[in-house]
């Protein structure tokens, strides 16, 4: 956005004001991130989360991240989640999904077994989906409930867990697409962007 000044140029400052606003902005997710991922290796317990925080998180990083990295990321946390945590959780998806008129095929399940994969593949499709999203996960939602905030924040979790790892390697990260999200709270913490 560009403002013509008294002398005939052009100022850039709204441009300016607005790249540091989006900076801080990511910063600030990126010290989100790191809380999932201190969340999840302090044994996965998202209660004291604000649903609604997470739910802004995820949006957030499913508009930033390959579908393909965030579907990977939830597969890696229902693989850890208990048999009956996850039939709980599918069967609501259904129930939810059912009542919106996604079929399981739709959403890219291949069957209504609670695995891992078929829980990603509704949490992708959600992700995909904002309007799903917030019906089916989102506060006030259809799943409205400390399994469905787990659901979006274990995503959260895995990702940055897995971005944290690879970056300790020298690699991009399971996030390296969301690029400057402030290397996840680790820089820039005294001052501004």
């Amino acid at each position: 956005m560009s403002f013509e000044n008294q002398n005939g140029g052009y100022n850039q400052g709204g441009y300016n004001n607005q790249q540091n606003w989006n900076n801080q902005q990511q910063g600030n997710l990126g010290q989100q991130m790191q809380q999932y991922a201190n969340a999840y290796q302090q044994g996965g317990n998202f209660d004291n989360m604000n649903h609604q925080d997470v739910y802004n998180h995820y949006q957030q990083v499913a508009q930033q991240m390959p579908p393909q990295q965030l579907y990977d990321a939830h597969q890696q946390y229902y693989q850890q989640m208990p048999q009956q945590q996850r039939q709980g959780l599918l069967s609501g998806i259904l129930g939810a999904f059912n009542h919106l008129g996604v079929s399981p095929q739709q959403a890219g399940m291949q069957n209504t077994d609670p695995s891992p994969h078929n829980l990603a593949a509704a949490n992708q499709y959600a992700a995909q989906n904002p309007d799903i999203l917030s019906k089916v996960f989102g506060p006030g939602g259809m799943l409205s409930s400390p399994l469905a905030k787990a659901a979006l924040a274990g995503g959260l979790a895995m990702a940055a867990n897995n971005f944290l790892g690879k970056q300790g390697q020298g690699g991009g990260g399971l996030l390296g697409n969301l690029g400057n999200l402030g290397n996840l709270g680790n820089q820039n913490q005294g001052g501004m962007m």
